[in-house]
């Protein structure tokens, strides 16, 4: 690579911290090696009702990022934290994973990832496709990329560790048809997930089967947030009072001790709920949510991650919660 090569990587990478981005590292558009991984999860069924997840034409941009963008050369992976110090300033937060802490990160981060894209396309010949921004909107391993670029390394409970950030940070990408030098991936010793394993112990329902084989039928994740229809009581007693995702394998990580705080902006409870929730009960915000009409609770909900689950997914899950909280 040149020398102007690597200095326009720089300049990215200085443009994407002004942008808020805590980490920022480049590789390359060939296929994943983690895609024969993901094959062999799908054949087994562990997507659980995640039918989207073996659909073409996204399945074949899984395993092959160039696909999203004819003539890509570039991945840009970014990364930025989500860890917040303590749940009791807002006593509801106890019950929801930590990522639903702060405003919808897909709404955060559209914005800066998208001037970061222009600030990319500055340098991009006449002529050549725009860089493709993806803030977990195309279907892309995130995860694998992230780690051939070396941000992170993919922990024993299938998150990215990475030694500056911890757990608890989000991911996103520009792809573009610039052709930049590649950063080196980490060790994947670093993380030492051999000697430890305290993540598949802390996993309260079994879904972490083995080192990185996660059964997203018995994941309370998936069955909290994207699953529909009825949760097994045989999951009731694991959910305990959370209501929205789970995190016990993050916390259960010692690199979750690095506690990097983020600086993007915390989730409120709608000012319509009584007392904006200075004496929360899961009563109440069940109360509050059965008085809602779909279309009232798409409009107070459209920042936070709690709508993903809907109206009716986030009442049954407050209401095993509750049912949990009386036993």
């Amino acid at each position: 690579m040149s020398l102007e090569s690597l200095k326009l990587r720089e300049r990215i990478k200085e443009r994407a911290a002004e942008l808020g981005f805590e980490a920022c590292r480049v590789t390359g558009t060939e296929p994943l090696d983690e895609g024969r991984a993901l094959l062999e999860w799908l054949r087994q069924g562990n997507y659980a009702g995640m039918e989207w997840m073996r659909r073409e034409p996204g399945l074949n941009s899984r395993l092959n990022p160039a696909c999203l963008l004819p003539g890509a050369k570039s991945v840009i992976c970014l990364a930025r934290s989500y860890c917040s110090d303590s749940e009791e300033e807002s006593p509801y937060l106890s019950g929801i994973a930590r990522y639903a802490w702060v405003k919808d990160y897909h709404y955060l981060l559209k914005k800066p990832l998208e001037e970061l894209a222009r600030f990319v396309d500055e340098y991009t010949p006449r002529g050549v496709p725009a860089a493709v921004c993806c803030t977990d909107s195309h279907p892309v391993l995130e995860r694998a990329l992230a780690q051939r670029a070396g941000i992170g390394v993919v922990g024993w409970h299938n998150n990215l560790i990475s030694p500056k950030l911890g757990n608890y940070f989000f991911l996103a990408e520009v792809i573009t048809c610039l052709e930049l030098p590649e950063d080196e991936p980490l060790s994947e010793e670093f993380c030492s997930c051999v000697h430890c394993g305290l993540c598949l112990r802390a996993c309260p329902t079994g879904a972490l089967e083995a080192p990185y084989r996660l059964n997203a039928r018995r994941c309370l994740s998936y069955l909290t947030i994207e699953h529909r229809g009825e949760i097994s009581p045989e999951f009731y007693s694991a959910m305990g009072e959370r209501f929205m995702g789970c995190d016990r394998c993050l916390e259960a990580c010692p690199w979750s001790r690095i506690n990097r705080r983020s600086t993007l902006p915390r989730w409120r409870l709608p000012e319509e709920f009584p007392e904006n929730g200075k004496d929360f009960s899961l009563e109440d915000f069940i109360h509050f949510l059965e008085g809602l009409s779909n279309r009232q609770f798409q409009r107070l909900f459209k920042d936070s991650s709690l709508s993903r689950p809907g109206k009716a997914g986030l009442l049954r899950n407050l209401r095993i919660a509750l049912s949990n909280s009386k036993t």
